[in-house]
């Protein structure tokens, strides 16, 4: 059994108080690579942190995020991610409804983690979602029930016999560490597109964590995908870092 654990960054509104970006991160891992992944957070924690630490970026001084990143970096999770301008959606109306937007990420996120699970892992894939504000598990085990029975949803790349969209769970962030590693790469590519109230980026995040995104089949940053198509501007703006991966998966 493969479990992808999912988290996110910035918000699904539409005010103009809202984030710039919605961000969905994702940290995947087989049954085989799971002593790897729970030694690597486990030692990070037992060196520097009380039995009750638990990793959450937002709560986090930059020192601990650059050392967790370096501690998890090179664990067998396979990072992903699916990025959402929101500014450049053709007609937001369709996504105002509570979660729509949500959902519409995961079902591209699930795209490419069932692409690999089938490719690396070779397993099933279970799903567990970071918990929020009135997120139900049966209305979104009905949303992938639409898409996997429905003859008009055009370009549905889910590989449904590698996910089974009854094992669906939520839990709290602080319970399983496959969900704190998804937290901090949804808030590293966060930090790395939306500019702060100082009008800064902050992308050295998402370059240092590089590595647990570049697993077969992917290279680069060949894991994060984002939608909508973004103007060129906003492409060489925002989008730099990206470069990073590209110039280091080239032969």
């Amino acid at each position: 059994m493969a479990v992808l654990y999912v988290d996110e960054a910035g918000e699904e509104g539409f005010k103009e108080t809202s984030s710039e970006w919605f961000i969905l991160g994702g940290s995947m891992h087989a049954n085989s690579g799971l002593h790897s992944c729970v030694g690597c957070y486990d030692t990070f924690k037992a060196a520097r942190k009380n039995d009750d630490w638990f990793f959450h970026f937002q709560k986090r001084s930059h020192d601990e995020r650059i050392g967790f990143i370096h501690a998890i970096r090179e664990a067998p999770y396979q990072g992903m991610a699916v990025m959402i301008h929101k500014p450049s959606i053709d007609k937001p109306e369709r996504f105002k409804q509570r979660y729509w937007l949500y959902f519409y990420a995961l079902k591209f996120l699930l795209e490419r983690a069932t692409k690999w699970a089938e490719t690396t892992a070779r397993e099933p894939i279970h799903l567990m979602l970071s918990s929020r504000r009135g997120l139900d598990k049966d209305e979104l085990k009905a949303y992938f029930g639409r898409i996997k029975s429905s003859p008009f949803v055009k370009r549905d790349e889910i590989l449904w016999n590698v996910f089974q969209h009854d094992e669906i769970h939520i839990e709290p962030n602080r319970k399983y560490r496959g969900l704190q590693v998804a937290d901090c790469i949804a808030s590293a590519i966060y930090k790395a597109v939306e500019v702060s109230e100082y009008g800064t980026l902050e992308p050295r995040y998402i370059t240092d964590l590089l590595p647990i995104f570049a697993r077969h089949p992917y290279k680069g940053f060949q894991a994060v995908s984002y939608w909508p198509a973004l103007p060129f501007s906003l492409h060489q703006q925002r989008m730099a870092w990206r470069e990073i991966g590209r110039e280091q998966a080239a032969p």
